[in-house]
């Protein structure tokens, strides 16, 4: 039980951190619209519709506006990702305010 206390108020911390120095989203954490889930990823804190996981480290990517495309070089496989307003609205708002390194990247 004293374990997970001290997780919870760690967790706690973190995010009064992350909302005190307005996290990702210029006016904090709270700001994050309803069902946008955060992830952690190397980038910092982001929406999690706007991150892109793949099933394979061997990746090409190529990107244009209307989204991003993923040829998996092992597979063969190629698979197309929509680019989505919201996720390119916060990623505009993220290199207005500071950039990478103002996103607790890691």
């Amino acid at each position: 039980l004293l374990k997970c206390l001290n997780m919870l108020y760690l967790f706690a911390l973190i995010l009064a951190a992350v909302n005190a120095h307005r996290g990702p989203y210029p006016g904090g954490i709270n700001s994050v619209p309803n069902g946008m889930d955060l992830v952690a990823t190397p980038h910092g804190y982001r929406p999690s519709k706007c991150v892109i996981r793949h099933d394979s480290n061997d990746v090409y990517l190529e990107y244009d506006e209307t989204g991003t495309t993923a040829h998996y070089r092992d597979t063969g496989v190629t698979k197309f990702f929509a680019a989505d307003p919201e996720c390119i609205a916060n990623a505009k708002e993220l290199m207005a305010n500071g950039g990478l390194r103002n996103l607790g990247a890691w």
